[in-house]
């Protein structure tokens, strides 16, 4: 049987990785949008891939900068709970 502060820890911990699936989808999101972008600079300029690769490693830059941020706002969050668990809260 599990204690009341265990259930609120499990649900704390479900809601992070629900957080992480999203960081993971957004990541995606920013990669395509960049992509998306270089591929409609490539059209309107009449050729070539050097927007879609450019707009991929501006796609991929910002995305590792939002997984950094959000990885080290999650991480915390997670220690917290630890911490609250270790004290039996």
């Amino acid at each position: 049987m599990t204690s009341k502060a265990d259930r609120r820890a499990n649900a704390a911990e479900m809601r992070l990785g629900y957080r992480l699936m999203g960081i993971a989808f957004q990541s995606t999101a920013e990669v395509a949008a960049g992509l998306g972008i270089g591929w409609l600079v490539d059209k309107l300029r009449g050729g070539g891939n050097t927007g879609m690769m450019i707009g991929g490693i501006l796609g991929v830059v910002v995305a590792m900068g939002t997984l950094i941020r959000q990885g080290i706002k999650t991480m915390k969050e997670l220690d917290e709970i630890e911490k609250r668990r270790r004290r039996g809260e």
